[in-house]
């Protein structure tokens, strides 16, 4: 367990120890067809799709730090120790500056080009009003999205609203991770699997190749759909033997690090380039719950925040000599409060800071509208209040950049899609 992790709350803890069977064991269940599907209606067709990336980071990260307000008195007065120092200042780490009162902190120097490039977009006091402190609630609602009790997922039902790219590819998405995402939960083609190229029919004999052969001999007479499913799932690890992650290298200047989002980026990167299909990637990186020696700028959440950084911006050197569409979106289940606590980290909070990134956004701008930390403006006396709802991002994401014009259906109760974070395709 990280320090990250360890600082963290009981509940925190108790959602990160959990496994379920998925991975290489479970490599035809990671592909089925949703109940829901028969009553979906596909998008029309048009112009491209992207490739949507989306990097949840599960705990809570704090956007005070991820966007500095350095231009607010009260940020500092408020964190006298945690705090990113102000550009101005003396510190060897300071907030790199955007606009004369946001800043950067110095773990996301990476990220300075490609904001400066406007492919890097930051949206400020991000939530919803109907929220609650609690990981488990928040990241349910999140990922489910009006469909709790139902079980399906909201990127899984942009799966189900929407014609596949490559007919007839094997999936249409993949989920770096030791269990299905709730966002994907019964999704239609994912594959879920932290290694790509360790992907296979999990048994215990030695030969792949006769493993194949036989599971395709016992389901060649089968009806019904199980049969589309193992067709898939062999199709599925076919597609990754044959991409060979192992000696792939970035086209562009800087290395992906050898972390679990490093690699996850990297295969994505593969899997694009490959052009097999590939729609959407979900990547969880965990060990935002900062309660304790938050270290913002030389402790554990600096470390997590270069991490995210450094292979953000080798993704985006990546792609840059290439002409595919992605949009990359950066979410957590909420921000922190604005204070900082005894312990030298912060507690649970409401608004936060959504990051966006790729050709198809609108960058160079740290955009929402910002409500100030006065005590007045803040969200029941501690939070940062939220005052764009995060789900009028997604909803201008689908539309824009996703071509789905289903919104209800994919995010039920979402307010009208926002308007001026995302281009037009």
């Amino acid at each position: 367990m990280n320090d990250n992790v360890k600082n963290a709350c009981k509940e925190y803890q108790n959602m990160s120890r959990r496994k379920f069977l998925t991975g290489a064991a479970g490599v035809a269940g990671a592909i089925s067809l949703p109940f829901w599907a028969p009553r979906m209606a596909f998008a029309q067709s048009g112009p491209a799709r992207d490739v949507l990336i989306v990097v949840y980071l599960r705990g809570g990260a704090d956007g005070l730090t991820f966007c500095v307000p350095h231009g607010d008195a009260r940020y500092y007065q408020l964190r006298p120790t945690i705090a990113v120092p102000q550009p101005s200042s003396g510190a060897a780490r300071k907030a790199i500056d955007l606009n004369g009162y946001f800043g950067l902190p110095p773990a996301f120097q990476n990220l300075k080009q490609i904001f400066d490039a406007q492919q890097l977009g930051i949206i400020h006091a991000v939530g919803r009003s109907n929220w609650t402190r609690s990981h488990f609630e928040a990241q349910k609602f999140m990922e489910y999205e009006g469909d709790i009790l139902g079980g399906s997922g909201w990127l899984s039902r942009h799966l189900g609203t929407t014609a596949p790219v490559n007919p007839n590819g094997s999936f249409r998405g993949i989920a770096y991770s030791d269990s299905v995402p709730g966002a994907l939960s019964k999704a239609q083609q994912v594959v879920v699997t932290k290694n790509p190229a360790d992907y296979r029919f999990s048994t215990r004999f030695p030969d792949q190749a006769e493993i194949d052969q036989t599971i395709g001999r016992m389901y060649a007479r089968i009806t019904d759909d199980s049969r589309t499913y193992v067709r898939d799932a062999q199709r599925a690890v076919q597609t990754f033997s044959q991409t060979n992650f192992g000696s792939y290298t970035s086209t562009g200047g800087f290395p992906y690090g050898d972390t679990d989002l490093g690699r996850s980026l990297k295969y994505t990167a593969a899997l694009m380039k490959a052009e097999v299909g590939l729609e959407l990637a979900h990547i969880d990186f965990f060990g935002w719950d900062t309660h304790a020696s938050q270290g913002s700028v030389d402790g554990g959440m600096d470390v997590s925040m270069q991490d995210l950084a450094n292979n953000m911006c080798a993704f985006y050197q990546d792609l840059a000599a290439t002409n595919i569409k992605y949009t990359l979106v950066v979410m957590s289940e909420f921000g922190r409060q604005v204070a900082e606590n005894g312990s030298l980290g912060t507690d649970h909070g409401s608004g936060g800071c959504m990051l966006t990134m790729g050709p198809g956004v609108m960058g160079g701008q740290v955009k929402g509208t910002w409500p100030g930390l006065q005590q007045a403006n803040l969200f029941e006396g501690v939070d940062l209040k939220p005052t764009t709802d995060y789900r009028a991002v997604l909803g201008e994401l689908l539309v824009k950049r996703l071509q789905n014009s289903n919104i209800q259906t994919v995010i039920p109760g979402a307010p009208a899609p926002a308007t001026s974070f995302f281009k037009a395709a």
